[in-house]
């Protein structure tokens, strides 16, 4: 099988990850001791997944791996196609983020998931979301993702900023304390309200965010760092290369063009939803779009004429 092959099918939300696995292992004609060499996993436990029996997180994630499927991918199979981080502990939180932002209780979650077939309690739960999902059934995370959905939730930059808040379990005015950023600020982040890039690159490398994932965040390649001159060159570059002009960028923005040409040219101070959706625009817009505006815009000025 392709690798686009691969992943379509581990993306496909109605089978289960052992359905899944066994239809790329048949594709690929790989027998359970093929699988469990590749993987270094005990032929029985092996063998006994794909028949019927329960694995965990960690097993599955050495399966997939011996099957050359990258982090994101595997995270992907389980429904959470937004989440990269292969580690229990980050997917604990990560859960229980996404349980908070659509107000559950533990209790319900938990009835939620008992009424799909799984033995859980709230005390499990809890055990589960501290850092011990390593050991969890992939059949009941799977599950799990199915009740809350993730690819519901809107992926803005202040969606990871607010996960990153609560994954470190300090009040803001802790971690304000840590930044050179005031309390003010970090409210007005975590309430998903403006503030400039600067300013949100502080609070992110409080956060203990690498620029790598920063710039993952912002939809920016891995070699642009996040910063005002990098992010403008960039931008400068792709909208040229593309042939659109500066007007329509800055019309898409719902910005002035001049303000746009100071966030290309690195010496403005944009917001970061300004600086978000400058990125997406340049990025989707093509020159047929870019064409069709300049057309639309002749007529309007040639119209009373």
């Amino acid at each position: 099988m392709k690798p686009f092959e691969i992943k379509s099918v581990l993306f496909k939300k109605t089978p289960t990850p052992r359905e899944k696995i066994r239809y790329i292992a048949k594709k690929e004609k790989l027998s359970f001791a093929d699988l469990a060499r590749k993987s270094k996993i005990p032929v029985k436990t092996c063998q006994n997944f794909l028949e019927h029996s329960p694995i965990n997180l960690s097993n599955y994630i050495k399966l997939l791996k011996a099957l050359k499927i990258n982090d994101k991918t595997i995270m992907g199979s389980l429904g959470f196609r937004n989440f990269t981080f292969i580690d229990g502990n980050h997917l604990g939180n990560y859960i229980e983020f996404l349980r908070k932002e659509q107000s559950l209780s533990k209790k319900e979650l938990v009835g939620k998931i008992s009424d799909l077939g799984h033995n859980i309690s709230v005390v499990r739960y809890t055990n589960l979301v501290n850092g011990k999902f390593y050991y969890a059934d992939v059949e009941m995370i799977h599950n799990i993702s199915k009740i809350l959905r993730p690819e519901k939730i809107k992926q803005t930059p202040y969606i990871f900023a607010r996960r990153a808040i609560t994954e470190t379990k300090l009040s803001v005015v802790d971690l304000a304390k840590k930044s050179n950023t005031g309390v003010q600020t970090w409210y007005a982040l975590y309430n998903q309200r403006n503030i400039s890039l600067k300013k949100y690159l502080d609070i992110m490398h409080t956060l203990k965010y690498q620029d790598n994932c920063i710039s993952f965040i912002l939809g920016l390649p891995d070699n642009i760092k996040p910063n005002t001159k990098e992010i403008g060159r960039y931008l400068r570059t792709l909208r040229r290369s593309k042939g659109i002009n500066a007007d329509f960028i800055a019309k898409k923005v719902m910005i002035a063009t001049v303000s746009y040409r100071l966030i290309e040219s690195g010496k403005g101070n944009p917001s970061i939803i300004t600086c978000y959706k400058a990125i997406n625009a340049v990025q989707r817009i093509t020159v047929k779009d870019n064409k069709h505006w300049i057309g639309k815009r002749w007529l309007m000025a040639n119209s009373y004429k």
